[in-house]
Order: structure tokens, then C-alpha cells, then sequence
């Protein structure tokens, strides 16, 4: 059994992000830390109703793994939006919340082992940790990870996008709504929103100039963190050459999983617990 309730992580006194706990019944001296992707979200931002996900892969890692569970949504989006828009989000603003979180798992939950999950956006935001040089963490596991951030941006936007960066200074992105969550100002909804609850929000140019300053390379390059990279080998939203090149640039000691036939998200059951198992594994080395 767990218990789950609703956090809030303070980063560096000037914004908080919303995060859901799933804790043992048994205290833990553990915790995994999940990253999300992008458009996407860890936490329904209800939080006036009992905790839940707003997506499928913390809850999976619920089920698999025996420690506290420890899920965010970054600064900017619904539940963590505060005291950051969504329209002025960058990787540069996430990467430092992926600090705080692991600090506050460190000194507010006072957890000695801290492991990181990352999927997507958010493997890259994991991967930028490995030169993080804080003592509590022990473990990185990524999910369709890319080595390259300039490349990345034609994974995440359109030429027309990126054009209108250049041209308007930001533009229009797709982003994946909470259900039974009022819509923010900036909203606007996609012809599939009663199906898919997709919206279409402004996002500044600093999101694309902020990803083509990131070194990922130079990050997971430096660092010492036990790392596993997995990848899909049917991933259409980024293609397994990009986590081949992950792996192939992190140092020591570091593990690659090539799921065959998975796609970006793992949708399959069996893919998804073949991810599960490795990142249990990776976890249990490196702690015993």
C-alpha cells in the first residue's frame, strides 16, 4: 500500500512547483524522482482532490518500484504556473527545478539515495543532471534521450514554428490539457480537443534559443552518475540514432537497453515492463 499527497517544491525562493508523493508504508531511505516530457504533465493540478497522475509512466513506475515515488510538474505549467508562464518556459528554468527537486528529496524528504527517471523532455533534463555533483544522487535512467538540443528542435517543432520564432519572436505549440481543468487565457483549443484535450499556447523564442545553448553532451560527458539510456527501436518521435548517440558520448559507468519494436511512450505492456525491469535493475546495483 501507498499513500499519495500533494507537495510543493520551492526553487531558490522565487517559485514552487506542484509535485505528488507516493510513499511507502515502510519509511525508505529511496526515492525515485520522475521527469516528464513535453507538452505533457506529471500531476493533475487538482489539488483540492485526492492526488493523481495526469500521465502513464509514474504511475508504472508506482507499481514497479519498492520506494517513495516522487512526481513533478515543471514551472509554467498548470499546478506550478504561479510564478512562471508557460510562455516564457525554458530547458535553461527546468534544468534548475530538476536541481531543486533533487536537493528538496535530499534535505526536506531526507533521502539518501535519489534516482532519477526521465522520459523525452525530460530525459534531457535527467541527462544535464549526471554533472550535478550532489552526493544523494545515485542513479539517472533515461527514455528517448537525444545527445543533440539543436537537433532536437525539429523533433519538437514544425519549420513553420521555427520560422515564426524567428520572424514573431514566439510561437504557437501544442500542449495536452488536465482534464476538468479551467483553461488558462492563452488557450486555444485544437479542432480534437473533446477527444484529445489538446490546446494551443504561445511560447517564446528564448525556448528555442535556450535549446541551442544546452550542451547535453558536455553534461553527461562529465559526469559519473551510474546512466542507462533506453530507447525504442520504433520511436517515430525520436528516432534511436539520437539515443545511440546518448550512450555513445556519456562516460563510464553507463548501460543501454534497445526495446525492439517500442515506440516513444511505451505504449505496449510488454515494452513498458521490459523499461521497468532495467530501471529496477540500474537502481539495485547501484545501491547494493
Amino acid at each position: 500500500m501507498r499513500a499519495r499527497s500533494h507537495v510543493r517544491i520551492g526553487i531558490g525562493g522565487q517559485r514552487s512547483l506542484l509535485g505528488l508523493l507516493s510513499a511507502t508504508n515502510a519509511p525508505s531511505t529511496s526515492i525515485a524522482v520522475y521527469f516528464h516530457g513535453f507538452p505533457d504533465l506529471s500531476v493533475h493540478p487538482d489539488e483540492g482532490a485526492p492526488p493523481e497522475y495526469a500521465s502513464r509512466f509514474p504511475r508504472k513506475l508506482e507499481e514497479a518500484l519498492e520506494m517513495d515515488i516522487l512526481s513533478v510538474n515543471f514551472s509554467g505549467l498548470p499546478g506550478s504556473d504561479a510564478e512562471a508562464s508557460y510562455r516564457t518556459k525554458t530547458l535553461q528554468r527546468e534544468l534548475v527545478d530538476a536541481q531543486g527537486v533533487v536537493a528538496y528529496c535530499a534535505t526536506e524528504l531526507r533521502k539518501a539515495h535519489v534516482h532519477v527517471v526521465g522520459l523525452s523532455t525530460g530525459a534531457i533534463l535527467a541527462a544535464c543532471l549526471r554533472s550535478f555533483d550532489h552526493p544523494q544522487l545515485r542513479t539517472i535512467a533515461v527514455i528517448a534521450g537525444i545527445a543533440d538540443a539543436v537537433a532536437g528542435m525539429s523533433l519538437d517543432f514544425s519549420p513553420q514554428q521555427l520560422a515564426a520564432m524567428d520572424s514573431e519572436g514566439y510561437c504557437s505549440h501544442g500542449f495536452y490539457w488536465p482534464k476538468d481543468w479551467p483553461l488558462a487565457e492563452d488557450c486555444v483549443k485544437d479542432e480534437s480537443f473533446e477527444s484529445t484535450y489538446k490546446v494551443w499556447r504561445p511560447l517564446d523564442r528564448a525556448y528555442t534559443d535556450g535549446m541551442a545553448t544546452l550542451d547535453i553532451r558536455q553534461h553527461v560527458a562529465s559526469g559519473t552518475v551510474p546512466f542507462l539510456v533506453i530507447h525504442g527501436s520504433a520511436d517515430k518521435s525520436v528516432s534511436v540514432n539520437h539515443g545511440q548517440n546518448l550512450f555513445a558520448t556519456a562516460a563510464e559507468p553507463k548501460q543501454w537497453l534497445l526495446i525492439k519494436g517500442a515506440n516513444h511512450l511505451l505504449t505496449n505492456t510488454s515494452h513498458m515492463k521490459k523499461a521497468l525491469n532495467a530501471i529496477v535493475a540500474h537502481i539495485t546495483r547501484a545501491v547494493t
